[in-house]
């Protein structure tokens, strides 16, 4: 593979390939980019043998210099396991070619990956499972060695597969996690709830899910279509007196604005609790 610095035709390498790799790879092969650009190490041969018959890419069992000679270097590994993958990473990285990292692993650092990989431009990104349809969005935030096209190929690779947007400061980044890295859970509970209680009073089953599902899609397309906030389309499906206001009382009455700060509350405590955590292990390995 080609080491190219081309705005159009940087190469990558995908170092893990489970569900996000493959979103992300989906998306770049379906939009006309040369699989000769992508390759992905993975050492499940089952994993390997999916990507490389879906996409047409090649797909290799370990780490060697093929695979670190690229523009970008995508880290889709659980974090757990990350101090480990780039321990293997570091003796097959120099500083001509110095790809750009990106990571998609949750809970590590901009500070850890550089101790373990040197200094190189860096992103970390917080995507989420919208991803896989498409649709999601990411959030990036990278290190000061990050130049105007490291920037770019960050924002055509994760744009693949929906919006992007970049915070200036990497605390912000456990916040971002409780609300759109988590937050598909709550829509997806809010729907649920629906259907068991459409079902509880009536309704089958097969109209429920169809009911709630396509309402939940709709509301969606609302959101993201029309000029106007969350707060001035609830007004307008609220008319006084109606069946929607008798509804939102009932969630106003039971806290309903107060549930949902304390649980991104919560869940941004616990991204906190986890980065410190996940911080301590790749400097063992360092």
């Amino acid at each position: 593979m080609l080491y190219n610095r081309g705005m159009h035709a940087y190469t990558m390498t995908f170092v893990g390939g489970g569900h996000m790799a493959s979103a992300l790879i989906g998306g770049l092969i379906g939009s006309d980019v040369s699989p000769e650009r992508v390759q992905v190490v993975d050492p499940s041969a089952e994993r390997r043998e999916l990507l490389a018959t879906k996409w047409g890419i090649s797909a290799h069992a370990a780490l060697d210099e093929t695979a670190t000679q690229v523009d970008v270097l995508i880290l889709a590994v659980k974090p757990q396991i990350m101090p480990e993958v780039l321990a293997q990473i570091r003796p097959h990285l120099s500083n001509d070619p110095c790809p750009m990292i990106i990571s998609v692993a949750s809970g590590i650092n901009l500070h850890a990956i550089e101790t373990a990989l040197g200094p190189r431009p860096v992103v970390r990104t917080m995507p989420n499972t919208p991803a896989l349809v498409g649709a999601g969005i990411t959030a990036l935030v990278s290190n000061e060695a990050l130049e105007d096209t490291h920037r770019q190929w960050a924002n055509d690779l994760m744009g693949r597969v929906g919006e992007c947007v970049w915070l200036d400061d990497e605390a912000d980044i456990d916040l971002v996690t409780a609300i759109s890295g988590s937050g598909p859970a709550y829509f997806f509970a809010l729907t649920e709830h629906l259907v068991t209680s459409a079902i509880q009073h009536g309704l089958s089953p097969t109209i429920a899910e169809q009911l709630a599902h396509q309402t939940a899609h709709g509301a969606g397309q609302m959101l993201k279509t029309r000029e106007a906030s969350a707060a001035l389309l609830r007004q307008q499906v609220t008319s006084p007196g109606g069946t929607t206001e008798a509804a939102l009382n009932v969630l106003n009455q039971n806290q309903f604005a107060q549930i949902v700060d304390e649980a991104v509350s919560a869940a941004q405590a616990r991204s906190q609790a986890l980065g410190a955590q996940n911080a301590e292990q790749p400097s063992k390995e360092s």
